[in-house]
Formats: C-alpha cells, structure tokens, sequence
C-alpha cells in the first residue's frame, strides 16, 4: 500500500495502510523503504538515456534497450521481474531463486525523466 501511495496509485487507501501499520511491532510502524532517498551517492543512482522514447514507465522494453540489458537476466526461470508504475515513477522489483542466480535480487526506483531520459536509483539489494 505504501509503494501505491509512492506512485500516487488511484487504488492507494489511507486508511488501509493506517490499518496494516498498526498490526506492526512499534518500531516498524514508520518504516519508510526509501527514507535515505535524499541521500543517494553517485553510485546509488544514475539516469540512461534511452534509444526508443517512452512516455510511461510500463513500456520500458527491457530487451530492446541496451542500457537495461542487465535487468533482461532475471526474465530466466526461477527469476522474477516485477515493476510496478504510475506514469512516469516506478518501482522495479529483481531477484533469483535458484542457480545460477540464486540468491540475488534489488529494488530499484525508476523516474522517467523526459520521454528518453531514465533515472534509475537503488533503493536496496540483497544476496543470500
């Protein structure tokens, strides 16, 4: 519900969020994903530019643009690429389960900045 809010989602509910915070333990309750996203190095975000212009971030081609050739690993099975998106900001979820990847996964956010300019920001990565 928060990432829905994040994107200004028509399905965001207020109070559906207010809801699930409150069945939280007490220090998880504020919990923000992205509270250090004022803070991002120059290693933690970085903008492409795009061969073919886009004017929403659900038609980002992750096969046909070179820049985002890496992201095209995770459409192998037992891997999973999620993106979820309003207009021009979204959340790009990556990750693994088994071999040769296993283990391995990243949140990023992404912010179309002009229909063939992409920011992409790290927001976490894991391995296992």
């Amino acid at each position: 519900m928060w990432t829905l809010g994040e994107i200004n989602s028509k399905y965001y509910n207020k109070k559906e969020l207010a809801y699930h915070k409150h069945q939280l333990v007490k220090w998880k309750r504020n919990f923000d994903i992205i509270q250090y996203s004022e803070n991002y190095s120059e290693y933690d975000s970085h903008s492409i530019s795009l061969i073919n212009p886009i004017k929403n971030i659900q038609d980002l081609n992750f096969e046909q643009e070179p820049s985002l050739k890496d992201f095209d690993v995770f459409s192998q099975d037992k891997c999973w690429i999620i993106l979820l998106s309003n207009d021009k900001i979204g959340f790009l979820d990556t990750g693994c389960q088994f071999a040769p990847l296993a283990g391995n996964g990243a949140t990023y956010k992404l912010e179309l900045l002009n229909d063939n300019k992409l920011k992409i920001s790290v927001i976490s990565e894991w391995i296992s």
